[in-house]
């Protein structure tokens, strides 16, 4: 018999109620569940959790954040001492519904080959089926992590604290830098219910703390890190039902498709597919539709996530089982398992499923999944700009600075005429080695190509360079971005990022 999984957790000496609930589903679902705190706390609520192992830590958070948060690596080491193998965390709230035996065998496998796992919470509003079914993927951070106990010796002594702020990055960012795979549990079996967030106000604080450990205190460059990682490791686990994973799918792949979105689709993990290549773009099989329960069109410009297909299948049936839409065509929020960067200006291709014509035989689809502009999106627009033969940026700002300090750290060399600014106190300065220049020198146009405003005011800077240059070479990053022909710039940065 295998050894039960432990999860660690630590329980909070209220709501006890709430807790008691979600604490027994993880028990009837076959995990073992021990809760962390500290003495004063165990004796307020340890008679309340009888099929709970208490261990009492020495120290907590208090003197930083006024609450007895426990210490993540006082959690870890007690994993380390307590579980025979497979383990994991969960925060006191999280519900286990409907976990399949089928998952649980997939975490143990991906835990014992060495990889770290993790999981989105769904956020309801109750526990009943209605809805459950309208619960949304909560992406601003991550609840349940497994993992094998021996990966817990790459965590440092380091003041981050299970159930507050950032230390859920913490705890991915340190396997990832330490080279160890990611999984992402694709299947929506972890609920919270929604409830006011009693968080401190100490994200900035320790979210730079986190910065000056990996990213030389660039905080935004650890914030745009995690949705880059996902993009990167493109591993999930989704079990899916015996029934549904028989269904007979086909995947139509045309020429315009690059190459990640390709490999993506070779990767997948169902079983039973049939790749159909296709010459004209949008096309789909005409006679062969029959053939199959399920024809797939993926898009141009998204990778996806090894168990794409699952996730998508089960969702199509599940939606015809719960009636809830069995008409010819309905959408889907399929994108809520693939979020794009949090800078969507960048984002190609996220609108939702579109699903064509959902009965058995003949139902066909378009498949979403994670934008590859999930890459640096500076990385991308640096490659863009550098076609141009002589370039203006405007103005002389944060993101101008940010912009350069990436083509310095990514070694891509600019054309760059200068960088334009009405402010004359900034005429004389230089900003990585590029002059700053009055807008006036814009009127010789002749001798660049492009001006590319790099600024949150847009709108406001055309209107005024208007009048000096020809509307047709001012460009916003924005508007860059549409014009541009960039699917080979994409997977340049694809190819340089993944070392391929």
């Amino acid at each position: 018999m295998k050894d039960r999984i432990v999860i660690a957790t630590s329980i909070a000496p209220f709501d006890l109620d709430k807790q008691k609930t979600a604490i027994s589903s993880w028990i009837d679902a076959g995990f073992e569940v021990i809760s962390c705190n500290v003495a004063g706390e165990i004796s307020i609520i340890s008679m309340h959790f009888p099929n709970v192992r208490f261990v009492e830590l020495n120290r907590d958070g208090s003197a930083l954040l006024g609450k007895p948060y426990p210490y993540a690596y006082d959690v870890f080491r007690a994993l380390r001492e307590v579980a025979d193998g497979i383990c994991g965390y969960t925060n006191s709230d999280i519900h286990v519904v409907d976990l399949p035996v089928g998952l649980i065998d997939a975490i143990r496998e991906n835990a014992e080959d060495g990889k770290f796992i993790y999981a989105h919470r769904m956020d309801t509003e109750s526990l009943e089926k209605t809805d459950l079914m309208q619960a949304k993927s909560y992406r601003g951070g991550f609840d349940v992590f497994f993992f094998h106990k021996e990966l817990l010796g790459v965590f440092c002594d380091e003041e981050f604290f299970v159930g507050n702020t950032v230390w859920d990055y913490w705890c991915l960012m340190t396997p990832s830098f330490n080279g160890i795979d990611l999984v992402e549990i694709k299947q929506p079996v972890f609920y919270h219910l929604k409830h006011e967030v009693r968080w401190n106000d100490l994200f900035s604080f320790f979210m730079e703390k986190l910065a000056n450990k990996h990213f030389d205190r660039d905080m935004q460059e650890c914030i745009n890190y995690m949705p880059m990682l996902m993009s990167r490791q493109n591993h999930g686990i989704f079990w899916l039902e015996p029934t549904l994973a028989e269904k007979k799918v086909a995947i139509v792949l045309t020429e315009e498709l690059p190459a990640p979105t390709v490999k993506s689709i070779y990767e997948q993990t169902h079983g039973n597919v049939t790749i159909i290549k296709t010459s004209l773009p949008g096309e789909r099989p005409t006679g062969d539709d029959c053939l199959f329960d399920y024809v797939f069109m993926p898009k141009a410009g998204h990778i996806y996530a090894n168990c794409a297909i699952d996730v998508l299948i089960s969702e199509m049936e599940r939606n015809k089982r719960d009636a809830v839409a069995c008409e010819s065509m309905m959408v889907l929020e399929f994108d809520e398992y693939y979020e794009p960067l949090y800078f969507n200006s960048f984002c190609i291709n996220t609108s939702p499923v579109l699903i064509r014509n959902t009965v058995k035989y003949g139902g066909g689809c378009y498949l979403s999944g994670m934008p590859l502009s999930n890459v640096p999106n500076d990385f991308i627009v640096l490659r863009m700009i550098q076609r141009f033969n002589g370039v203006y940026l405007y103005a002389a700002g944060v993101m101008t600075r940010k912009l350069l300090r990436s083509a310095e750290k990514y070694g891509i060399n600019l054309n760059l005429h200068g960088i334009c600014d009405k402010d004359s106190t900034l005429w004389s300065q230089k900003i990585y080695g590029y002059r700053i220049c009055p807008p006036s020198e814009l009127r010789d146009y002749d001798t660049y190509e492009r001006v590319v405003i790099v600024s949150q005011y847009e709108t406001e800077i055309k209107g005024e360079l208007c009048d000096v240059v020809p509307t047709e070479k001012i460009f916003s990053l924005t508007e860059l971005i549409r014009y541009e022909d960039w699917s080979c710039e994409q997977e340049d940065a694809i190819r340089l990022l993944l070392n391929e």
